[in-house]
């Protein structure tokens, strides 16, 4: 048999005329649609969009120093009352490192409810015209510049005058953690 001979096909009620040729033509590019078909279906349940790479590299060189930063242990509130919902403490953070830092107080994330009222300010005098040494800042949106061997101080306190929430008589003695976290400046 040769690959040019013709052959009758019936087609809507019409005989038409085809070659293998050009039969073989048509089941070649329906298979390689289907092949890729296939390859973009592999490719859509194996492969999955949230992957994560981790990109490692070491530095040398580029080290600028470094600085140490140390808070108190333990620091005491005092009284707070739903009378008197206000008090304040300072707060010293000596640098003792060779470059400047940027410090800001977190709170841990197993605090109890009420110290997210926790605020800081940088000085407790408004004999200051700069509001912004006095303005108070919510934990988390504080930072405080410590130069390098040196110290800084701030005021912290527990304003709970906008807590809605309520504290068990058992609670009278609650605590928490506060992160100080440093960058270099």
């Amino acid at each position: 048999m040769s690959n040019n001979k013709r052959y009758f096909l019936e087609d809507n009620n019409a005989f038409k005329e085809v070659s293998i040729n050009s039969l073989m033509k048509k089941l070649k590019r329906i298979s390689i649609i289907l092949f890729l078909g296939f390859i973009f279906i592999l490719g859509l349940i194996f492969i999955k969009a949230d992957d994560n790479m981790v990109i490692e590299a070491n530095f040398n060189g580029y080290g600028g120093g470094t600085f140490s930063i140390h808070v108190p242990d333990h620091i005491s509130l005092g009284s707070i009352s739903k009378d008197d919902p206000f008090n304040e403490v300072s707060i010293r953070i000596n640098n003792t490192g060779v470059v400047n830092a940027v410090v800001t107080p977190q709170l841990s994330s197993n605090s109890p409810e009420v110290f997210n009222y926790i605020y800081f300010r940088k000085q407790k005098s408004t004999s200051t015209n700069d509001s912004s040494l006095t303005a108070f800042h919510k934990i988390g949106g504080y930072s405080i510049d410590v130069n390098k061997k040196d110290d800084a101080t701030f005021y912290m306190s527990l304003n709970l005058t906008e807590f809605k929430g309520i504290l068990l008589s058992d609670d009278i003695n609650l605590s928490t953690t506060i992160k100080f976290v440093g960058m270099a400046a």
